[in-house]
């Protein structure tokens, strides 16, 4: 499904698989949120519960989209977290992989907490 994650001026353009996880956000869209950032990670709370699914993962790339079962929040990862020991990001916790930015993503790093978020389909 293709969707777009507005972060206050910066536009991504996403494209996000066939998951339960991801079907769960996307019949919640459209959300609103504001940013939180967690070194190159942009993440916000959503409407949205679910338990993380067999496959869920701490070591992403920079473009992955996830969502955060301990947290309620999806997160989109443009570069090394804080739990990083290179330059691929690192998650938390384990996340629920539920899609990838196909456009977009270098603009992220603009990203600054409290930044308002809409999550709509394209």
């Amino acid at each position: 499904m293709d969707i777009v994650i507005e972060v206050g001026n910066t536009r991504l353009q996403c494209l996000f698989n066939s998951s339960g996880t991801s079907r769960a956000i996307c019949d919640a869209l459209p959300l609103t949120s504001h940013a939180s950032l967690w070194g190159d990670e942009v993440y916000f709370r959503i409407p949205v519960r679910r338990d993380r699914e067999p496959g869920a993962r701490t070591h992403l790339e920079a473009g992955d989209i996830a969502f955060w079962p301990d947290g309620n929040a999806l997160c989109v990862f443009f570069g090394p977290t804080p739990a990083s020991q290179g330059s691929d990001p690192v998650a938390a916790s384990p996340v629920n992989l539920v899609g990838r930015v196909m456009k977009g993503l270098g603009e992220l790093a603009q990203a600054r907490p409290g930044d308002p978020i809409v999550v709509k389909r394209a």
